[in-house]
């Protein structure tokens, strides 16, 4: 603000027109309170990701076994919107879960494979249900291996650097922290 006041090319405080002039408004915040906020590195997926990849427009870029792959992460992808803010071992659980309804779908695949090999007499409807939702369940699966890959590199990385004793650090900080600000603020009143 100081430097816009002193410049004599900015137009932050200049009058356009005499009409037109709004005042800018300057709000002083005193943060020596709240340390938390500068302290706490949060652990969900959507913030590990940023944190550790480049996240740049929903574009994650990852590098696999020395090659760098991008993944769209976007509104598309009803995995990331229903996980995206949820903590990095739920989201763990839930690859996992994705995985084994594929699994359990390409099994199911697999009997009507077999009952269509050995039996003329196989559930027509049955069959069109499958053979319909074939392209769908691709999707999923890409999407699948997408936050495998995904999931598996932010583990590494995590392992890498210590990330998850440094989250613990963090939180035992924080806790000391926020008791000690309760205890302040009852022994005030």
């Amino acid at each position: 603000m100081r430097d816009a006041r002193r410049d004599p090319k900015s137009e932050l405080f200049k009058d356009q027109a005499i009409t037109s002039f709004q005042r800018p408004l300057l709000v002083i915040l005193d943060r020596n309170i709240d340390i938390c906020s500068t302290l706490h590195h949060t652990w969900t997926y959507q913030a590990l990701i940023h944190d550790l990849f480049n996240l740049y427009l929903n574009r994650c870029q990852i590098d696999i076994d020395g090659k760098t792959k991008n993944y769209d992460l976007g509104a598309e992808d009803p995995f990331w919107n229903k996980n995206k803010g949820k903590p990095f071992p739920e989201v763990a659980d839930a690859v996992h879960v994705e995985l084994e309804d594929c699994r359990a779908a390409e099994q199911e695949i697999k009997r009507l494979k077999d009952v269509m090999g050995g039996d003329a007499l196989a559930d027509n409807d049955h069959i069109a249900s499958t053979v319909s939702s074939l392209p769908e369940l691709m999707e999923k699966k890409k999407r699948v291996d997408m936050h495998i890959n995904i999931a598996t590199s932010l583990s590494d990385s995590i392992r890498a650097r210590n990330l998850d004793k440094f989250f613990e650090v963090e939180e035992k900080i924080m806790t000391k922290l926020l008791s000690r600000r309760v205890c302040r603020r009852s022994s005030r009143t």
